[in-house]
């Protein structure tokens, strides 16, 4: 992993550079698993390590901090909170052998609720994106399901997000 670090911070520096002088902000997004940087998010703080949030944000998405972290997650999202520009919301459960997340609706996987008191207590004001992705997306008939299922999934985030 250090090696990884090691071996990305500078192009993680030249794309900022490259993002600051067009003035537009780059965001990597946590995915949870062995073969991604950041997975942990101490990694990518580090990878992250002097470059300006203005330049290279974080979208951090709790549901693959949640898998990630278990329940450390709390730990790691102040650690990066700093540098989180947008939040990514989905859910998911553990698989039938354990092993593997599976997405599902919002409320009904391993998400806790109190994420959300914990970022509003941050102070957090960007923008939050509601994914749902426990329907496959590649079938058009299933539209009118993939409408009801955001609609559910954004009234459970709303309730979560005013609790």
């Amino acid at each position: 992993v250090l090696n990884q670090i090691q071996k990305w911070r500078p192009q993680l520096r030249d794309l900022a550079a490259l993002n600051h002088d067009f003035g537009i902000r780059g965001l990597y997004q946590n995915h949870s698993g062995t073969a991604y940087l950041g997975a942990a998010l101490w990694d990518l703080h580090g990878a992250l390590e002097g470059i300006s949030p203005e330049d290279i944000g974080v979208a951090y998405d709790i549901r693959h901090a949640t898998a990630e972290g278990g329940m450390s997650w709390p730990a790691t999202f102040n650690m990066i909170r700093p540098l989180v520009d947008t939040v990514y919301v989905k859910d998911f459960a553990w698989g039938e052998n354990e092993k593997k997340p599976t997405n599902v609706p919002l409320g009904d996987g391993r998400v806790d609720p109190k994420f959300f008191q914990m970022l509003r207590d941050s102070g957090f004001t960007g923008p939050i994106s509601l994914h749902e992705e426990y329907l496959d997306h590649r079938e058009p008939e299933l539209v009118p399901q993939h409408l009801a299922a955001i609609k559910k999934d954004f009234a459970t985030l709303k309730k979560w997000c005013h609790a």
